[in-house]
C-alpha cells in the first residue's frame, strides 16, 4: 500500500466562520409604531426612554432582533398606560404629581387654586416691571420667592391638567 493511496477527509473552512446575523427592522418599526400608538409620548416615564433610545439604536442597525424584541416589550407595556397602571413609582415630582392629579375638583377648591394661579400671574408681572424699572435685586428676589412658595403651596393640591400645565409653562426654565 502507498502512501498517496490514503484517503484524507477534506476541511470546510467557511464552516469555523461566524455566519453575521440578517438585518431585521421589523420588531423594533412595530414596538416604536405601537408606543406611539398607545400614547407612550406622553405618559412615558424618564427611565423608559433610556430603553427607548436603545430600542430606537437597535432598530436603526437592524441588529439585535432579541433584544428589539425585548426592548420593544418593555417600552410597550412600562411606557404606556396598556397595564393600566400609573409612573408613580418614578422619583420625579413633576411626573408624580402629573399622574396623581384628576379633573374633578370642589367649587372651592377649584376657586382657590385659581387665585393662587391669578396671584402667581400677578406676581411674574411684577417682577418683569421690576426688573424693567430696574429695582433692587432683593426686591425681585422677594417677589421671585413668593411666587416660589405658591407654587410650592399647590403641587401638593388636586390640580387638574390644565392648571398643571399652565403652573408648569410659568415656571420652565
Amino acid at each position: 500500500m502507498e502512501e498517496n493511496d490514503v484517503n484524507i477527509p477534506e476541511v470546510d473552512n467557511k464552516s469555523a466562520e461566524p455566519t453575521p446575523e440578517k438585518e431585521s427592522r421589523w420588531i423594533g418599526l412595530i414596538a416604536v409604531v405601537a408606543f406611539f400608538a398607545l400614547g407612550g409620548w406622553s405618559y412615558c416615564p424618564w427611565y423608559m426612554w433610556i430603553v427607548f433610545a436603545l430600542l430606537a439604536l437597535f432598530t436603526l442597525a437592524g441588529m439585535y432582533k432579541w433584544g428589539q424584541l425585548i426592548l420593544g416589550l418593555c417600552v410597550i407595556l412600562w411606557g404606556t398606560p396598556l397595564l393600566g397602571g400609573d409612573s408613580n413609582s418614578t422619583s420625579n415630582s413633576d411626573s408624580y404629581n402629573y399622574q396623581q392629579s384628576s379633573d374633578t375638583q370642589s367649587e372651592s377648591e377649584r376657586q382657590y387654586i385659581e387665585s393662587q394661579i391669578h396671584r402667581i400671574e400677578e406676581l411674574q408681572r411684577q417682577f418683569d416691571r421690576a426688573d424693567q424699572m430696574g429695582l433692587p435685586e432683593y426686591e425681585q428676589k422677594r417677589i421671585s420667592d413668593e411666587a416660589w412658595a405658591i407654587y410650592q403651596s399647590l403641587e401638593n393640591k388636586n390640580l387638574t391638567r390644565e392648571q398643571r400645565k399652565k403652573l408648569s409653562d410659568m415656571f420652565a426654565l
